[in-house]
C-alpha cells in the first residue's frame, strides 16, 4: 500500500505538512464544494506555502476540499505565465468532455517580478538557475523550489479528508508548462508517497531532460556546445531540488512513472519562442521532432518504461487546441471517444494501429477513429451489415434488449467501424468477430454468458455495462486475439451458480492465444470468482500453439468475493499491472503460475485488508519478475 505523503515525504515542508499547516486562503468568489467555479475571473485563490510565502492559483474547487471531485487536473501555464487563460482553456476541454462537475482543475500561477506579485507571494525568474520551469528556488526571500510548491499542491489533493472521492491526479502543461511537467515527472518527490495515483502529460515542450549524454542530432557537442548536457537538458549541474537523487535514481523514478507525451503534428516551426540554443537543437529541429526522438531514444534505453506517445493531427503550438482535441480529452479525461492514435512501450512484437496502444512501434498514423458521439449510419437490422463501410459509426434502430449482437463487419487501420450503443442501448449480449472494430456504450442485463466475447485483432470494447450474466461459466467478458483494448467497462454480479464466473477471461485451447491487450479503467464489481483469469496455450490444458503475452491491466477496480486470487495468470508472459485497486475478500491479489515470466507489478493503489498475500508466484515464473517481493505461492 502507498505510504501517506504527510508521514513520509522528506522536504523542507515536511513538518508543516505533517501538522496540517499548509493553509488555504480564498480570494474571489470561488465555488461551493458541490458546484465548480468555471471562470478564471471568479476562481482565483491563494495557497499558503509551508515556507511562509503564498502562491495564487485558479481552481474549479478550492484546495480546501471538494467531495464532488473524482479526478484532478493540475495544468501548468507557459512562458507567458497566463494561468488564468490556461485555466479557462482546461475548463472548456472538461466541459466538452462532459466531466466538469466532477473534475478539480488547478492552475497554479508561478509569477516573476514582472507580474508585480502581491506582498508575500513567491516569485521566480523565467530562466537560469531560479527559473520556475525547472524547479528553481524563488527569488522573493522564501527560496522555495517551484517543484516543492507542486509537491504541496499534490499533497493537498491527495488528502482523503478534503477530497474523499478523488481517484486520480493528472499533471499536465503545454509548452513551458510541458517542460515543467516532464522534469517534475523525473524529480518530483510527492507522487511516490501519495495515496492517489499521479499521471504526467507533457504537451509540446520545447526541450526534454535526457538521462544520458547521447543526443539525436550532432551540433558539435561537446566541443562547440559544451553545455549540451547541463540541466535542464541533461543531468550535469542540477539545481538543489533535482540534486536530491543521483542520476540513476532519477532515471529509474522517471521510467517507472506513467507519462504520456502529446504532440501537435503541425508543431514543426520555430514560432512561439521555441528554444533554439545549441543544447535544444541537439534534441531536434522542432518540437515535434524533439518529442518523437526523445520517445524513441528513451525506449531504446528503457524498453519497460510505461510511457506513451500521442500525436494530434492538424494542431500546432496551441495549448487550447491540444487540450480540447479528441486526443487531448481522451488522455486527460478518458472521455467516451474511441482511443486516439497511441504508441506505447511495453515489449514484444511491433504493431501499429489507430485503435489501441501498440507495443514497440514508435510511429503513429495520421488518422483516428471518428468520434463515437454521433451516428453516421442507422441500420434497422443488426443481421444485415452489408451497407456498413470503413469509418462508419453504426447505430441500430429498435428494441434489441432480447437480441445478441454478432458484429463481424470491420474497417481498416485508418478507418475502423464503430458500433455505438447510443444512450446505453440495451442488448442481450455481444459477439465481436473480425478486425478493426470498436464497440461502444451498450448495456446488458442478464445476458447469456459471456456477456461480451471478442475474437480477432484490433478490437476495442469500451463504455459497456454487463450485469448478472447467466449460463455457461457465468463470465462477464471473454477475449481472444491480438491488439485488443478493453476500457471503461463495468461488469457487475457474476455468479458461481453458473460455473467459474470471472469478470474477464482468456484461454488458448481451441481459441487464439491473446497478446498485446490493454485492459484499462474497468470496474469488476461483486464478482463471485476472479477479476481476470488468463491462461496461455502451454498451461497443461491449452493446445500448445502460439504464446499469450503483453497483457496490461491499468487503473482497474476489482471486487471479487469467493476466489482464491483476484488476478490469476498461467503461462502468460510480460504481464503488467499498475494503478489497480483490489477491494475484495480474496486470499491473493495476484497469482503468477506456470511460466508467467517477466511480469511487471508496480504502483497499484490499494489492497483490501482481507488480502493476506499481494503477490503469489511459483518458481517457473520468477525469471524477469519486477515488483513487490512475493509473499506466497500462486
Amino acid at each position: 500500500m502507498r505510504k501517506r505523503f504527510m508521514t513520509a515525504l522528506v522536504l523542507s515542508a515536511t513538518t508543516a505538512l505533517a501538522c496540517g499547516t499548509v493553509g488555504i486562503a480564498t480570494a474571489g468568489v470561488g465555488s461551493t464544494s458541490d458546484e465548480p467555479c468555471t471562470s478564471s475571473g471568479d476562481c482565483r485563490n491563494q495557497i499558503s506555502l509551508a515556507e511562509g510565502s503564498s502562491l495564487p492559483y485558479f481552481g474549479t474547487f478550492p484546495l480546501s476540499g471538494a467531495s464532488a471531485a473524482t479526478q484532478a487536473i493540475v495544468v501548468v501555464h507557459g512562458t507567458g505565465r497566463d494561468g488564468a487563460s490556461y485555466f479557462d482553456r482546461m475548463v472548456t476541454a472538461a466541459t466538452d468532455a462532459q466531466v466538469l462537475d466532477t473534475t478539480e482543475i488547478i492552475a497554479p500561477l508561478f509569477q516573476t517580478k514582472d507580474d508585480d506579485p502581491d506582498h508575500g507571494d513567491a516569485y521566480w525568474t523565467n530562466g537560469d538557475a531560479t527559473s520556475w520551469k525547472d524547479g528553481g528556488d524563488s527569488v522573493d526571500g522564501s527560496s522555495v523550489s517551484s517543484f516543492t510548491v507542486m509537491d504541496e499542491i499534490l499533497a493537498k489533493l491527495s488528502d482523503r479528508s478534503a477530497f474523499p472521492n478523488l481517484r486520480s491526479i493528472t499533471l499536465t502543461g503545454h509548452s513551458a508548462g510541458g517542460q515543467f511537467t516532464q522534469r517534475y515527472a523525473a524529480g518530483g518527490d510527492a507522487p511516490d508517497d501519495l495515496e492517489v495515483p499521479v499521471r504526467f502529460v507533457p504537451m509540446n515542450p520545447s526541450s526534454y531532460l535526457y538521462f544520458d549524454r547521447d543526443r539525436p542530432v550532432d551540433v558539435g557537442q561537446p566541443e562547440r556546445c559544451s553545455e549540451y548536457n547541463d540541466y535542464k537538458y541533461g543531468l550535469d549541474h542540477r539545481n538543489a531540488y533535482m540534486s536530491r537523487l543521483d542520476a540513476q535514481a532519477l532515471a529509474s523514478r522517471y521510467t517507472a512513472r506513467h507519462v504520456t507525451y502529446v504532440l501537435g503534428e503541425a508543431d514543426t516551426t520555430d514560432s512561439h519562442g521555441m528554444d533554439d540554443s545549441c543544447m535544444a537543437m541537439a534534441q531536434g529541429p522542432n518540437r515535434l521532432a524533439r518529442g518523437k526522438a526523445y520517445f524513441e531514444q528513451l525506449h531504446r534505453e528503457h524498453p519497460d518504461a510505461q510511457h506513451e506517445l500521442v500525436t494530434v493531427a492538424n494542431v500546432g503550438h496551441d495549448g487550447g487546441a491540444m487540450f480540447d482535441s479528441p486526443e487531448g480529452r481522451q488522455v486527460l479525461f478518458g472521455d467516451a471517444t474511441p482511443a486516439p492514435t497511441t504508441t506505447s512501450s511495453t515489449a514484444a512484437p511491433t504493431s501499429t494501429t489507430t485503435l489501441v496502444p501498440t507495443t514497440t512501434s514508435t510511429t503513429t498514423t495520421d488518422s483516428t477513429p471518428p468520434s463515437s458521439g454521433e451516428c453516421t449510419v442507422h441500420v434497422p437490422n443488426p443481421d444485415d451489415l452489408g451497407t456498413v463501410q470503413p469509418g462508419d459509426v453504426v447505430c441500430f434502430d429498435g428494441d434489441l434488449s432480447g437480441d445478441r449482437l454478432r458484429l463481424t463487419k470491420g474497417g481498416t487501420a485508418e478507418a475502423p467501424v464503430t458500433y455505438l450503443g447510443k444512450d446505453g442501448q440495451a442488448v442481450g449480449g455481444i459477439d465481436i468477430e473480425g478486425s478493426f472494430i470498436a464497440v461502444d456504450g451498450y448495456t446488458m442485463d442478464g445476458p447469456s454468458a459471456p456477456g461480451v466475447e471478442l475474437t480477432g485483432d484490433h478490437l476495442t470494447l469500451q463504455n459497456t455495462h454487463v450485469s448478472n450474466p447467466t449460463g455457461g461459466d457465468g463470465d462477464g467478458i471473454r477475449f481472444f486475439g491480438t491488439d485488443l483494448v478493453i476500457r471503461h467497462n463495468v461488469v457487475h454480479g457474476t455468479s458461481n451458480d453458473n460455473g467459474h464466473a470471472d469478470c474477464m477471461q482468456t484461454f488458448a485451447s481451441d481459441t487464439p492465444a491473446s497478446h498485446d491487450v490493454l485492459i484499462e479503467g474497468n470496474r469488476c464489481e461483486d464478482i463471485d470468482n476472479m477479476g481476470l483469469m488468463a491462461e496461455g496455450p502451454n498451461d497443461g490444458e491449452g493446445d500448445g500453439e502460439g504464446h499469450t503475452y503483453n497483457i496490461t491491466l491499468k487503473d482497474n477496480y476489482y471486487l471479487s468475493k469467493q476466489a482464491s486470487q483476484e488476478i490469476m495468470v498461467e503461462d502468460v508472459q510480460h504481464l503488467t499491472l499498475t494503478g489497480n485497486t483490489f477491494d475484495g475478500g480474496v486470499d491473493h491479489a495476484i497469482g503468477l503460475d506456470i511460466g508467467s515470466t517477466d511480469a511487471h507489478i508496480d504502483d497499484n493503489n490499494a489492497f483490501s485488508p482481507d488480502i493476506s498475500c499481494k503477490v503469489g508466484i511459483d518458481d517457473t515464473s520468477r525469471d524477469g519478475y519486477q515488483g513487490p517481493e512475493p509473499e506466497c505461492g500462486p
